[in-house]
């Protein structure tokens, strides 16, 4: 794949299979297994597709062969990757991606049956149309970044996603279109995910130092907005009601954008054309 098509590459890689199966079918067939046979055989379940993943990396995933040594063009490794603003914004970018994405998904279900008064079965198909949407972001958002640039791109789909809590907050009644709508425009903000933790830290450093920069986004993202953001969101709720939750979740998008509007531009098409444009032309 070609370095003008990196986000699109990262983008289905790493959204496309995990929102088919995690938040498209996940929500539907575990509610539904569930109101059969109780949540707790339905935990069962939800480790099947992380055996299953552990099984196909030991028998299909290889090493990649070594590159020659014209080919490494590395800035340095974690010391220098930390000294970067845009690594260091894209680390916080994250952090708060997974705050919102762990956040919405522990929460969302029980603020859509006790304050919106919509069943389990239908909570479930609300939740799922997240994923749907998502698997189309995954080629939507990546994809465009690559001809228009990461920034705008990460801005506008993030203004979007903006759409999913002020949605659910002001919509009214238990009709499933207006919610699922809202759901799918601003699944948009999905789409920024392989963005912020993959395609632009890898932009940023050589290809010897692509595992290092995508582990500092992860890994950091995954500690302080996987563990501590739902505590936090947790605590909140029982003080000022589940409706908070989604003021929460707003409130991580504003911070996204915010830091998005301060990243560097790394997308190689467009550098190029900067460059060029910037050439004056042979007379």
């Amino acid at each position: 794949m070609p370095d003008e098509r990196r986000g699109l590459a990262q983008g289905v890689t790493q959204n496309f299979g995990s929102n088919l199966i995690a938040n498209t079918l996940g929500p539907v067939i575990i509610v539904w297994m569930a109101i059969s046979f109780g949540w707790r055989n339905a935990f069962f379940l939800a480790a099947v597709p992380g055996v299953v993943m552990a099984m196909l990396i030991a028998a299909l995933v290889r090493e990649p062969a070594a590159a020659a040594p014209a080919a490494r063009t590395s800035r340095g490794g974690f010391v220098a990757a930390m000294g970067d603003r845009s690594m260091l914004l894209c680390i916080a970018i994250s952090t708060l991606l997974v705050a919102y994405l762990v956040v919405s998904f522990t929460f969302a279900p029980l603020y859509l049956i006790r304050v919106r008064g919509f069943d389990q079965r239908h909570m479930s198909w609300i939740m799922s149309s997240f994923g749907v949407a998502s698997m189309a972001m995954a080629f939507l958002v990546p994809g465009s970044s690559d001809r228009f640039g990461r920034k705008p791109v990460i801005i506008v789909a993030s203004i979007l996603g903006l759409v999913l809590p002020f949605g659910m907050l002001f919509t009214t009644g238990t009709q499933l279109v207006p919610i699922i709508a809202c759901i799918a425009v601003g699944a948009a903000l999905s789409g920024v995910f392989p963005l912020a933790m993959a395609t632009i830290p890898s932009e940023l450093v050589g290809p010897d130092k692509t595992a290092t920069a995508l582990s500092l986004t992860m890994g950091i993202s995954e500690i302080l907005g996987g563990v501590l953001a739902p505590s936090v969101a947790g605590k909140v709720a029982d003080l000022k009601g589940l409706s908070m939750i989604l003021w929460i979740v707003a409130g991580l998008i504003v911070a996204i954008i915010v830091l998005a509007t301060m990243l560097r531009e790394t997308a190689p098409a467009v550098l190029r054309g900067r460059s060029e444009g910037m050439i004056e032309p042979s007379t």
